[in-house]
Parts: structure tokens; C-alpha cells; sequence
């Protein structure tokens, strides 16, 4: 009679426990997180990204993602493209400063992406964002071209308290990012003894009366992550031209105290590997040549084209 009782008690547990369960109990989640291929450039901002959600269970749902350290192993997290390192972050916000962390190191909704889905199975869109800080991918040097990997882990937890997500996660996703730095240089041409600016391209040198052996000096900054030729053309070949007549005075160009040439046939300056911020500096002279008494009275001017190639 007792057996009989204690079988029958337990027969009514499991009949009540195991529907429950099924009506209450997980989302049913699954994040589906593309790769991530991005270009930085100078002229980088913080950048959203996203991945999507999903769920089987039709009630409503709230969870939160953490993140991964990647191959940094902490929150400072970088990249690797061989022993070079492109340092990044993951943001919960456009303003980057809520930084994505992975348990146990989720403390509060600031540290991971809260979702809440609705009722019903549809897709949501997740967001969050990355950022490359400029200071970071220009120091101590311009980062190296190439592309930069890590990997990442995104975890579900359900549930409003991050500082309570435990493993194992609901469900996972991972998706690799690439972060491609493309061969870059820039020129600027500033005051000598200056160093590179952003938009100083061009430069003017007005010598007044002319006269022999007079002299403009200035800097030429070349900010560069790879090899590079520099090649200087003039227009006149070398000559000041006179605005109507066929009239010439010669002048020369000196790059780092030497004389170059300025066909165009010869590089001028080159160079390999990455620059600082303040650049690679080149003092360049520019001295008149002999003026002669025949000389016609008159404006006389050339211009010099400087271009400069990557090579490597």
C-alpha cells in the first residue's frame, strides 16, 4: 500500500514539472554573426556592426551577448597580421566607451548587449560597434600595411543581471575579423625645420627680383607605411620661364644637399617601412642660377610636380 502511494506521487511530479519546463523555460536562441571586413584609413570613425538573433520559443525573451578577448586574451584587443599588432576595441555604444566584455567580467548592462525579443520567431537585428583608434594604429608608427585577424565569441546568456551569467551559454557564434591596412603615403611641404601637416600639398616660392645664387629653403615631409620613390619634374626643365618671351634663368634643386634631378627620370628621395606622424624629412634648396645681361625685363616662373609612389 505504501509503494503504491509513493509511485503514484511521483508519477504526478513528473506529469507537472516536464510541461513546465517546456512552456518557460529557454529562448530557443540562435545568433547568426558574420565575418567582419573593414579598411581603416586616416580618416576612420567608430563603426557599426551587427549580427542576428533568433528564437524558437514564441514568448517574449531578454538576454545579453558577451564578447570574447580574442587573441589578446584581455579587453585591450588587437589583431595580428604576422608580429604586427592593429589594436581595436568593441563598443556597446557610438561613443565608444562602454567597452564588450565576456563573463566572468560582465558586471553590469554596460558590459554586454541587452536584447529583448518580443513575442513570436522573427529575426532581430543586433547592433554594436567597433573602433580603431586613430592614436593606436599611428603609433609609435604607422601600422604596417597588410591585414590584421582575430576571433571572436559571442555568448548568449538569458536572463536581465549580467553579473549572474554562468557558463555554458545558451548559444554561441564566432566570426573572424579582418582589418586591412592599405599602403599609404602622403607629402606635405612646410616652413624648414617644420614636419608634416595634413594639407600643405603645395608650396609657393616667390624670389622677388631675381638675382644669382639667391636661395628658398624649405621642408618636404613624406608620412608613409611602406617602401616609396619620390621623382620631381619641372615644366621648364630646370628653368624659370619668362610669361611671354622665350626667356630662361636656370636654377637647381637640392634634396638633402645634393643636387637632383628633375625630369623625372631619377628618384629623388626613397625610402622603406613605416614613418612616424611627424614624417620622414627632406630639406630641399632651391638656388637661382646665373641670371645673364641678356635677360628680358619680366615675370618669370616653372613649376616643380612632386609625386610620390609606394613600392613595396
Amino acid at each position: 500500500m505504501s509503494s503504491s502511494f509513493l509511485k503514484s506521487i511521483g508519477l504526478y511530479l513528473f506529469l507537472i514539472i516536464f510541461p513546465f519546463k517546456n512552456v518557460y523555460a529557454a529562448c530557443g536562441l540562435a545568433l547568426s554573426a558574420s565575418d567582419i571586413n573593414i579598411t581603416w584609413t586616416s580618416t576612420w570613425t567608430i563603426q557599426s556592426v551587427s549580427l542576428i538573433a533568433t528564437k524558437t520559443n514564441p514568448a517574449a525573451c531578454t538576454f545579453g551577448l558577451s564578447f570574447s578577448k580574442g587573441v589578446a586574451g584581455n579587453y585591450t584587443r588587437y589583431g595580428q597580421n604576422g608580429a604586427a599588432k592593429l589594436y581595436y576595441q568593441f563598443y556597446q555604444d557610438s561613443g565608444g566607451t562602454k567597452i564588450l566584455k565576456d563573463i566572468p567580467d560582465t558586471l553590469t548592462t554596460n558590459d554586454v548587449v541587452m536584447v529583448t525579443m518580443p513575442p513570436g520567431g522573427g529575426p532581430q537585428i543586433v547592433q554594436f560597434y567597433i573602433d580603431i583608434p586613430y592614436a593606436l594604429a599611428t603609433t609609435p608608427t604607422l601600422a604596417a600595411a597588410g591585414v590584421y585577424t582575430d576571433n571572436i565569441v559571442i555568448s548568449a546568456f538569458e536572463g536581465t543581471d549580467p553579473s549572474a551569467f554562468v557558463a555554458p551559454a545558451e548559444t554561441t557564434a564566432s566570426f573572424n575579423l579582418n582589418m586591412t591596412i592599405e599602403k599609404q603615403i602622403n607629402l606635405s611641404f612646410v616652413d624648414l625645420g617644420g614636419f608634416f601637416q595634413e594639407n600643405t600639398v603645395t608650396k609657393s616660392v616667390d624670389f622677388g627680383r631675381l638675382s644669382a645664387n639667391q636661395v628658398s629653403r624649405f621642408n618636404m615631409a613624406v608620412r608613409t607605411n611602406a617602401g616609396f620613390n619620390i621623382t620631381i619634374v619641372s615644366t621648364n626643365n630646370g628653368r624659370f620661364k619668362h610669361n611671354i618671351q622665350t626667356s630662361y634663368v636656370p636654377y637647381d634643386v637640392y634634396v638633402n644637399n645634393t643636387v637632383v634631378d628633375v625630369t623625372g627620370v631619377i628618384p629623388v628621395a626613397t625610402g622603406s617601412g613605416q614613418t612616424t606622424l611627424a614624417g620622414l624629412i627632406y630639406p630641399v634648396k632651391i638656388v637661382v642660377g646665373a641670371v645673364g645681361t641678356l635677360a628680358i625685363a619680366g615675370s618669370y616662373s616653372d613649376t616643380l610636380t612632386v609625386t610620390a609612389i609606394v613600392t613595396d
